[in-house]
């Protein structure tokens, strides 16, 4: 009961229980979290209690006016250890402090609830910079991370923006995966860690204590001895997930105004072991409900325009999920396929018989006049095919790059041509 109520505080949904009282087994509507969430997050919250405590030390003791340059040349007080970018962003205007959801600090990116530490030049962050949307993807990845140690028991491995959304690898041991299924269930758990504007907390570790923290995810302990070549790394605390992270971060869950994953799929740890399977969930968010209704709107109509899509329902070829990478041509697509392989070799074959006309006609010592004659009266064949026979003469008489002159109707009654004339 005392984990229930605990969890109910931190404003999480009940994992194993509807409400905070006794139910049997059957009643359980999800797995009860693993022991050592709540132990890691016992540890973080000792740990963030003597942060707290060292943070107003360093306040009271290094406090000092502190010099802050803004982007156009503006500068503004501040206190060294006490005033945070959001503080100065909220000081410039409510739209800004609503937005932002990062901070540049001498080129460094940095948390916006982080004290300021010295005289700087401070850049604030939206998602509309490819690096504010970095920082809210990731952190959007850090709340699926949490989800999935809360309804799946997973153990975290990695979770990174991508250049389009984010995703996180977790293990769920050898023969556990994600089923599509269970995409909706983790996305509701998801809106409800955003709905509870969890705050993400930074905290200064010591290797020791970062072993302590992830001492039951070998994957953190392989990065760890891997990565951190300092005395201390940082991790992030979020509810009852703590990862490890440089940040920066979105100040709460909160600023993810909307949030929906699309894939589930696998992926593998390689160390110096034989490699793991993990499983893998992809996911879009954006800081507003309407954003993600354009980008929905927007996929919908390239995926009316997708290749495959277009190919099979036209008969020209297929995929296989044997070799998701080859192309398999059908009887339509290989005359599709042909007719374009033609045409390129006529082009380049048309371009070939110019260059070796300059060539020639420059080690003679000559030069030469070009000409384009299009289609007679009383041609013979389809004006169709006229029209794009002449136009490959055409593209390939303007990429030679010398003078030409069009000739109308001078062509033979067969074909066009193009003729060069001794000068």
């Amino acid at each position: 009961m005392g984990l229930c109520l605990r969890w109910r505080r931190l404003g999480f949904p009940l994992p194993e229980f509807r409400r905070c009282e006794l139910h049997t087994v059957r009643e359980a509507s999800a797995p009860t979290p693993p022991h050592w969430l709540a132990e890691r997050f016992g540890l973080f919250e000792e740990l963030w209690t003597a942060h707290v405590k060292k943070l107003a030390s360093m306040t009271q003791k290094k406090a000092r006016a502190i010099k802050i340059s803004l982007p156009e040349g503006q500068k503004v007080d501040a206190v060294a250890w006490n005033t945070t970018p959001y503080q100065l962003a909220h000081q410039i205007s409510v739209t800004l402090a609503d937005t932002a959801v990062a901070a540049e600090v001498n080129g460094e990116l940095y948390d916006l609830d982080r004290p300021l530490e010295t005289d700087c030049h401070l850049r604030f962050l939206t998602f509309d910079s490819p690096e504010g949307k970095a920082v809210f993807w990731h952190s959007s990845a850090h709340v699926l991370g949490a989800a999935a140690e809360q309804q799946l028991g997973a153990v975290l491995c990695r979770g990174p923006s991508t250049e389009s959304g984010f995703y996180h690898d977790f293990f769920l041991g050898k023969e556990r995966t994600v089923r599509s299924a269970e995409l909706p269930i983790l996305e509701r758990i998801c809106q409800e860690l955003i709905a509870a504007a969890q705050p993400f907390r930074r905290l200064e570790a010591s290797r020791d204590q970062l072993r302590q923290l992830f001492k039951d995810n070998h994957f953190k302990l392989h990065l760890i001895e891997e990565k951190v070549t300092g005395p201390t790394a940082t991790v992030y605390g979020c509810g009852m997930s703590v990862d490890l992270c440089r940040g920066p971060h979105l100040r709460h869950t909160g600023q993810i105004g909307a949030l929906k994953l699309l894939t589930n799929s696998s992926a593998l740890w390689r160390s110096l072991g034989a490699p793991e399977t993990l499983q893998r969930v992809s996911g879009i968010s954006f800081p507003k409900v309407e954003l993600l209704r354009n980008w929905e709107a927007r996929r919908e109509a390239a995926e009316l325009r997708d290749h495959r899509r277009i190919g099979k329902e036209q008969e020209l070829f297929f995929f296989h999920e044997l070799s998701p990478g080859s192309c398999f041509f059908l009887p339509r697509g290989t005359r599709v396929y042909n007719a374009l392989v033609a045409f390129i070799r006529l082009e380049a074959e048309i371009q070939g018989c110019l260059d070796f006309l300059r060539c020639v006609y420059s080690v003679l010592g000559f030069s030469f006049h070009l000409a384009l004659s299009t289609r007679p009266p009383g041609f013979l064949g389809e004006p169709r095919l006229w029209d794009q026979a002449e136009q490959v003469l055409q593209q390939a008489l303007e990429k030679f790059g010398e003078p030409w002159d069009l000739n109308p109707g001078d062509g033979a009654f067969y074909g066009p041509k193009a003729s060069w004339s001794h000068t």
